[in-house]
């Protein structure tokens, strides 16, 4: 079984002191620990960076914590403040450089705070499950159980790999940094660097964009209105949608 863990760069105002991996962060690698404890797997994270020292930092201590390989990916031209910017190059990564992957983790907070939005837009664009707003899940084989809180409201779900989870667990129990671990971080263990001109090659890159693939554009009409249709959840954003369509279909029902 193969783990990746979706790391988010530094936010100084979100770290706790003397820390380098923001809590939810702690959070989901102590949760694929925990599968690592269950079942034989491989945990490797990954995180985007224009701060290449405060960013290596961040791996090398997940490392310390129990992650097998780590890797960064880097550039001048990285947008952080753009979510589907952000969403797009590690879907490249993943489909570059992971052939086989079961399970994505995500924290609560992302790029921007907006790892609801990665979490779908990889998910759909890859073609694999998601599970947002997950509060809790366990492995068993390539079965995930999960439960997931929206609100005051708790669904579980079962589902087979490959899947990625949105976590907004903040019971985990978290891992103290061994000497050992730390050593064997810091001394012996290798960080693979990726230019984000490399990973991106054939692609556009402009104006700090990479130019998505055509699905993923509105195409409209300087007069036109463009209207979000994202909502807390999957079910909200389905009913915006009904919505819409009824008022682009007056007098039409529709199911």
């Amino acid at each position: 079984m193969n783990v990746l863990i979706i790391l988010s760069p530094i936010n100084k105002d979100l770290l706790e002191e003397n820390n380098s991996l923001i809590k939810g962060d702690e959070n989901i690698i102590s949760e694929a620990l925990i599968i690592k404890e269950k079942e034989k797997c491989n945990i490797s994270s990954v995180i985007l960076s224009k701060n290449k020292a405060r960013s290596e930092k961040s791996l090398r201590d997940s490392m310390a914590m129990g992650v097998d390989s780590a890797y960064i990916i880097e550039g001048e031209e990285i947008d952080l403040e753009d979510p589907r910017f952000c969403a797009e190059i590690l879907k490249t990564f993943i489909e570059n450089y992971f052939s086989k992957l079961d399970i994505i983790l995500i924290g609560s907070l992302f790029y921007n705070e907006d790892s609801v939005y990665v979490s779908t837009y990889i998910s759909e664009s890859l073609n694999i499950k998601r599970i947002l707003y997950s509060s809790f899940f366990d492995v068993k084989g390539n079965i995930i159980y999960a439960k997931r809180e929206i609100g005051n409201e708790e669904y579980s779900y079962s589902v087979d790999t490959p899947i990625i989870i949105q976590s907004i667990n903040e019971n985990t129990f978290i891992k103290n940094l061994t000497i050992a671990g730390i050593i064997n971080a810091y001394s012996e263990k290798e960080i693979f660097e990726i230019s984000l001109s490399e990973l991106i090659e054939g692609e556009k890159c402009l104006e700090n964009k990479v130019e998505l693939n055509d699905e993923f554009y509105l195409e409209i009409e300087k007069n036109g209105e463009l209207i979000c249709l994202t909502g807390e959840d999957d079910n909200q954003s389905a009913s915006n949608l009904v919505e819409i369509l009824k008022k682009l279909v007056p007098g039409e029902i529709v199911r």
